[in-house]
């Protein structure tokens, strides 16, 4: 997939395999905010040996991240509401590496998606889905399917969360094309 195969507004789940060959439900997390046609914010932590650093960039190479598994679109977000997004998510930064805290990518995301899960004033959800665990594991599950084939092939894939009520989007690869989809045996 490309940067034209992601939804301008689209806040994804980063996957990343932790290591090669790909182990089940070992990924680095983060989340990517697809602005623009050429880009968009990266929102991810770094182990520093000491502690977590918050790394937030804006990058148009988002498909080139080493490991890359794939992107996981839990939610749209329209352009107006883009700075609000940016705030909750970085609003987290000053919680990291507090003492009885687990800290890694993973409950960095999990932190930041709860977050995201609670409606504002005006009752609008950020990230429409109102069990985090569940959505936790429709991405872990995803991730796996992915990982084994796709760590190290092009393109990625994406995928959608049906979980927040996104309609699935499956890559060509995954689709499944039965003969009878393609008027074979038709007469």
């Amino acid at each position: 997939m490309s940067l034209a195969d992601l939804k301008v507004g689209g806040l994804y789940v980063i996957l990343q395999s932790r290591q090669e060959p790909p182990e089940p439900n070992e990924f680095y997390s983060g989340l990517y905010l697809h602005s623009d046609s050429v880009g968009g914010m990266t929102y991810h932590v770094v182990d520093t040996g000491s502690g977590l650093r918050p790394e937030h960039e804006y990058t148009g190479g988002i498909f080139n991240t080493p490991l890359l598994t794939g992107l996981f679109r839990i939610a749209d977000i329209t352009r107006p509401l883009h700075p609000f997004v940016d705030r909750v998510i970085r609003s987290y930064d000053s919680s990291l590496n507090c003492p009885g805290r687990s800290s890694n990518s993973k409950f960095w995301v999990l932190n930041v998606l709860a977050l995201l899960i609670q409606p504002t004033a005006t009752g609008w959800l950020p990230v429409n889905c109102h069990n985090l665990p569940i959505l936790e594991q429709e991405i872990r599950d995803w991730g796996n399917r992915m990982s084994q084939r796709c760590v190290y092939q092009r393109p990625k894939p994406i995928g959608s969360s049906t979980i927040c009520g996104l309609p699935e989007w499956k890559t060509q690869r995954e689709l499944s094309i039965s003969f009878g989809d393609l008027g074979v045996g038709k007469y």
